[in-house]
């Protein structure tokens, strides 16, 4: 299932690149950060992955592909243990500007998320609900820096982060 996902999402950009035209803006993010469910079990760890996204104006449209692992305690026997994620994501919003160099880009949408838990349960597929908002500082015409809170809503476990981001535009 998720291999199949990942390629729906990389045919998609395909298309995207074949049908450029000069007034269409790419851009592509390198993403790195931390998360948490903000439970009781408090899994948590480091994250990073990659955003694609296509702006023809205002509207941005993205595909997200981001992965976490971290190591967290049992708080019943207090033993350590292992869990990950790995999360594709389609997402739209509009981009404003603040300022001349600063910029946000609220985006929600829909997302999948496969979850290891590893010494607890088993592994989990989830359909869920990203919302993020791309903060951009020194947003020139070929790189920005930033930041990107986030939350992936699911009726499993719900997964917040705040990321740095590097954004390249081509």
């Amino acid at each position: 299932m998720a291999k199949i996902i990942f390629i729906i999402y990389f045919l998609s950009l395909n298309s995207f690149s074949q049908n450029k035209a000069s007034h269409k803006k790419y851009s592509m993010d390198f993403i790195g950060g931390y998360y948490t469910n903000l439970n009781s079990w408090k899994e948590n760890g480091v994250s990073g992955g990659y955003e694609f996204s296509y702006m023809p104006k205002t509207i941005v449209y993205s595909a997200n592909i981001s992965m976490g692992f971290g190591i967290s305690k049992n708080r019943n026997t207090k033993d350590g243990y292992i869990q990950a994620f790995f999360e594709t994501d389609l997402l739209a919003g509009k981009k404003f500007n603040l300022t001349k160099s600063i910029s946000i880009i609220p985006q929600s949408g829909m997302g999948f998320l496969h979850y290891t838990n590893h010494f607890q349960e088993e592994k989990k597929y989830i359909i869920g609900f990203p919302f993020q908002t791309k903060i951009y500082f020194f947003d020139n015409k070929n790189l920005s820096f930033g930041l990107i809170p986030r939350v992936m809503i699911n009726n499993i476990q719900n997964n917040y982060s705040i990321n740095f981001t590097i954004n390249t535009k081509f």
